[in-house]
């Protein structure tokens, strides 16, 4: 005799989401800690903002399949220093904004029918594009010559990153083809965000100087800049989002079963 696994709520098949949520950004840098340049004893802290975006699934098994998308990534680092001498402490921030086209493969657990709950799992490449640095800003402030307002702060920036994304969400089944889900998600920069190679000017502010927007007691020079260790961003983010089931699935698997008996045609009597 011959059976139909089927369950109705499988996850095998093509899926649409949205999602967006707080996270937790860094810029690191090991030479920010230890500059010959800068007496301040630099701090990096804690950054909060937002990313948010949308999925494409394809499950071409219950439990395997894989998934691209597009994500909108609030990031940056907030700074802050303790005084030195006469010079005295200050607090600085750079924020900027990347769009993010993330290629990655994913494990679901098994869902059976009149189950609710399920994990996902997935691990992938990222390409990241830098749309635009927001906001560069100090206090005290750093003196701005005339000649460099409307400055265009992402030409110290690299445009185009490569890195790695990774991530676990637990799935709630809603009803039809409705699911809601709430999910964790790490990415990390391979490559350099920030343009070493730059060309600054002599008389550029020294806040615009790598790490941008921390004020500086001696004004870096060309070489320090070329000889700064590699700028690798890290985002952690917490969200929830809202899948809908766009594409069925596989049809059910048939299985042998042995334990039954065999089927006899009249005709054969």
């Amino acid at each position: 005799m011959v059976l139909f696994v089927n369950s109705l709520h499988a996850q095998s098949g093509e899926f649409l989401t949205i999602w967006g949520g707080p996270q937790l950004v860094r810029m690191p840098n090991n030479d920010d800690y230890y500059s010959s340049q800068n007496l301040y004893s630099i701090t990096p802290q804690e950054t909060f903002r937002a990313g948010y975006g949308f999925d494409y699934i394809n499950n071409f098994q219950n439990t395997f399949g894989w998934q691209t998308g597009l994500t909108y990534s609030r990031e940056g680092q907030l700074y802050s220093a303790d005084s030195v001498g006469k010079d005295k402490a200050f607090t600085s921030e750079v924020l900027l904004n990347y769009i993010k086209l993330p290629f990655a493969f994913r494990f679901n657990s098994q869902f059976e029918e009149g189950e609710k709950l399920n994990l996902s799992i997935y691990i992938g490449a990222q390409l990241s594009y830098l749309t635009n640095v927001q906001t560069v800003w100090s206090n005290p402030p750093d003196t701005i010559p005339a000649k460099y307002r409307g400055f265009d702060f992402a030409n110290l920036y690299h445009r185009v990153n490569f890195g790695m994304v990774a991530g676990a969400q637990m799935n709630f089944y809603i009803k039809g083809n409705k699911w809601a889900y709430i999910g964790i998600r790490y990415d990390r920069s391979f490559t350099n965000v920030e343009k070493n190679d730059y060309l600054f000017p002599q008389d550029f502010p020294s806040s615009w100087f790598f790490p941008v927007s921390t004020l500086k007691t001696n004004k870096p020079a060309q070489g320090d800049m070329y000889a700064r260790s590699p700028t690798l961003s890290g985002v952690v983010n917490l969200h929830i989002g809202f899948m809908l089931q766009v594409g069925k699935g596989n049809p059910p698997v048939p299985i042998e079963d042995n334990d039954q008996p065999a089927r006899i045609d009249e005709n054969e009597q």
